[in-house]
């Protein structure tokens, strides 16, 4: 039988399973609160809602392959500055790094403001679902860069405290919809 308790001590020997642990256990409350989320606003939305929001969720899907991007790079970097102990350098590339994401994500939001129109008609959705995505953009870039840090300088634990908060973070902004909707 395994000691859960024992995989929380920290040993050079056993932070691997221990680490993996904590990763796998925020990961699969993260999954739980997405599951959570898809169930309530299905049965929230109805069937024309669920799909807006479906075709939203694509959207972000594909921004999410840059979000993936970005966060490994970041995790790269870090771990080697971490590896030679050069707090200044991850420092410097969290800094320098989010400055240029700021940017990205601002001309990003530019043209998806550009060509909203053109894109709500093409998907059949409302222009104000189209532009809540354009505002979003930067702040979907921004995190991959804070969890880039947080996994290179292997701070497991806040990484997965992060993934289970966002999970439901969008859990609960999505029933204050309904809750003030409904007010």
């Amino acid at each position: 039988m395994v000691n859960i308790k024992k995989l929380f001590q920290y040993t050079k020997e056993d932070s691997l399973v221990r680490d993996s642990f904590i990763l796998l256990v925020a990961t699969l409350i993260m999954n739980l609160g997405a599951f959570l989320y898809h169930f309530v606003m299905g049965r929230m939305l109805g069937p024309e809602g669920y799909g807006i929001l479906g075709v939203v969720l694509t959207i972000f899907y594909v921004l999410l392959v840059l979000h993936y991007v970005i966060q490994t790079s970041m995790s790269k970097f870090v771990a080697s500055f971490k590896a030679k102990r050069d707090i200044g350098s991850i420092c410097n590339l969290f800094v320098r790094s989010t400055k240029k994401i700021v940017i990205l994500g601002i001309l990003l939001m530019a043209f998806t403001f550009g060509i909203s129109y053109f894109l709500a008609g093409f998907l059949y959705i409302p222009k104000g679902v189209v532009w809540i995505v354009a505002v979003s953009i930067p702040f979907i870039l921004l995190s991959p860069v804070a969890r880039g840090v947080l996994q290179g300088a292997q701070r497991f634990k806040t990484l997965g405290f992060n993934y289970i908060t966002e999970a439901f973070a969008k859990f609960l902004f999505g029933l204050l919809k309904f809750i003030f909707k409904g007010a």
